[in-house]
């Protein structure tokens, strides 16, 4: 994969005669380039390079699908940049899309492989960054469920994953509350899926973080504005959200009201 990339990288970097005296000659270019990426290479460039090698993602993931080592090789690469930049930063975005295209174009080709890739490589290191990093959520949850073939068992399998890997409730809620709307554009949302969510909803109303409960109110509003009939078993918490009632956080009486309409 990296003798993919090599020429791309030089040519983008060789516009800036700065960073090219700045690469380590004995590394690379594009090792040399992430090393520098951070802090040295101006953010408009590292944005170009990320972009084209999403241009290349087409021969990269033929690559990492027949030697899956390749994958690793550049998630390692290109992961720190995903811990290094704020989420509001163009370099972060282009990074998360780069990885996005690569799952989606693995998973065209071998579906199985590619969740599994990110089981084993993938969420390890991101479940740091998912539990410490709350704004970088919902684009990180949307890039691992790229990986993930659109079926109960293999997004069951990933959720269990994760919910592994993160060993934090609180935080692997507010990721469920970014992943079941993706469960409904999908249309997965069926009986065991349900119970998975609905179980950690359950738990999320009674933590003392606000921000965690509003994460609970705001799974459990996504199901029940998919079926009648989830809506009946959502009933049965009505206790759950009388204690709610009075709580003083307002997106939790925001998220009450949604629910209840």
């Amino acid at each position: 994969a990296i003798d993919v990339m090599r020429p791309m990288v030089t040519q983008v970097l060789q516009e800036n005669d700065q960073v090219m005296k700045s690469l380590d000659p004995r590394k690379d270019v594009v090792v040399s380039f992430m090393e520098l990426c951070s802090n040295l290479v101006p953010e408009d460039l590292c944005v170009r390079v990320f972009d084209g090698l999403s241009g290349q993602a087409g021969q990269l993931a033929d690559s990492m699908v027949k030697a899956p080592a390749e994958f690793w090789r550049a998630w390692t690469l290109f992961c720190p940049a995903l811990v290094e930049f704020s989420e509001s930063s163009a370099v972060f975005e282009s990074v998360v899309y780069l990885f996005r295209r690569l799952g989606v174009l693995m998973g065209e080709s071998d579906a199985v492989l590619t969740q599994q890739v990110m089981v084993d490589v993938g969420l390890p290191s991101l479940a740091p960054l998912l539990i410490n990093s709350a704004g970088k959520r919902e684009h990180l949850c949307e890039m691992v469920y790229t990986y993930t073939p659109p079926t109960t068992f293999s997004r069951l399998g990933v959720l269990r994953a994760l919910k592994e890997a993160m060993n934090n409730h609180p935080a692997y809620i507010a990721c469920l509350s970014y992943l079941v709307p993706l469960e409904l554009q999908a249309e997965l949302l069926e009986e065991h899926l349900f119970e998975h969510y609905i179980h950690f909803a359950q738990m999320a109303l009674l933590n003392p973080q606000p921000k965690i409960r509003v994460a609970g109110l705001s799974i459990l509003a996504n199901v029940t504005s998919d079926s009648q009939e989830y809506s009946q078993q959502i009933v049965s918490l009505l206790p759950l959200f009388a204690e709610l009632v009075h709580d003083t956080w307002w997106e939790v009486q925001a998220q009450l009201i949604l629910l209840t309409s």
